[in-house]
């Protein structure tokens, strides 16, 4: 995740599938952070959690970014979707 510079306050939780019954968990105060994708990830029916706030301290532009574990391309499929509240 990246966003406006030096924000008042940023804290994110990220819970991301690597098997049908596991996932890692990752906690960071910082942007463009953890800096490498997981080593495996389901096929089918991921469901990646990120829970975080950020305190803006100027006008800008979040942005979401993930990654691919194999430096391929990333397919959104039909039906996806991004909830932020």
């Amino acid at each position: 995740m990246t966003g406006t510079a030096s924000p008042t306050y940023f804290g994110m939780s990220q819970l991301i599938p690597t098997t049908a019954a596991g996932f890692i968990a990752n906690n960071v105060a910082a942007y463009d952070l953890p800096a490498t994708a997981s080593a495996t990830s389901l096929l089918t029916g991921n469901v990646a959690t990120i829970t975080g706030m950020i305190k803006t301290s100027a006008t800008g532009t979040v942005t979401i970014k993930f990654a691919s574990e194999l430096a391929s391309a990333i397919v959104v499929k039909a039906g996806s979707s991004l909830e932020v509240w």
